[in-house]
């Protein structure tokens, strides 16, 4: 694992952090080393930003599919490539948030509960995989989605969003307990675009009086919704 995260080679883990896979072929997906505080898909322009908050510090991955444009931020630096790296995070870990949000005009990121605001560039398929437990804590809407008599109508949609609790470690971890869970925080009318899979100990809903309004598919094991 630490070769293909471009790591010295040594016996000691792999430090908390988020890492943009890349090699001699290009970039590919993004591999989380740690739990994730929060995680906020954004548009920003032509942008699909994706903000990650960790103990270690925040890391920031802005792509332009059209323009074939990447930027990854770390708190060290700033690395720019003419590539666009595969929609797929992988995170040992949980991700204690998930949500929508927007740039702020420090150039950080602000997770948006009150508002639908899409946050998913048509064009990007992403898929986030979880060892542990994935919190949602506000909406997830794709751009460019029309809405007909309360529907979602996305026939010409490219957006796709697939979100993952495995419940199963990397390596010699035990993983967790792979549950998807509503929070309690969450907007009481809450929409979300994805398909959800809950491979562990199911789905849940925290709170009560919740409209929770799924525009994809759900696979879990199990369902608690008071």
């Amino acid at each position: 694992l630490r070769a293909i995260l471009g790591l010295e080679e040594s016996d000691d883990p792999v430090p908390e952090g988020v890492y943009l896979i890349q090699d001699d072929l290009g970039l590919g997906g993004v591999f989380v080393q740690g739990d994730v505080l929060e995680m906020i898909l954004a548009i920003t322009g032509d942008f699909q930003a994706i903000h990650f908050k960790m103990n270690a510090g925040n890391w920031l991955l802005k792509f332009n599919p059209a323009a074939s444009e990447t930027h990854f931020i770390t708190p060290a630096e700033e690395f720019i490539y003419a590539l666009v790296p595969r929609g797929i995070l992988i995170i040992n870990g949980a991700v204690q948030s998930l949500g929508g949000g927007i740039e702020t005009g420090s150039g950080g990121y602000e997770l948006i509960q009150d508002e639908e605001i899409p946050c998913l560039l048509n064009s990007v398929r992403l898929t986030i995989i979880s060892t542990e437990e994935v919190t949602l804590t506000s909406h997830l809407l794709q751009e460019g989605v029309e809405w007909q008599d309360g529907m979602p109508y996305v026939k010409d949609g490219k957006a796709q969003l697939n979100i993952c609790a495995a419940g199963c470690g990397l390596g010699e971890g035990e993983g967790g307990d792979g549950r998807i869970k509503i929070s309690e925080d969450a907007p009481q009318d809450m929409k979300i675009h994805a398909s959800l899979t809950a491979a562990g100990e199911g789905f849940e809903i925290e709170g009560e009086d919740k409209s929770i309004t799924l525009y994809g598919a759900l696979h879990t094991t199990d369902i608690s919704n008071p």
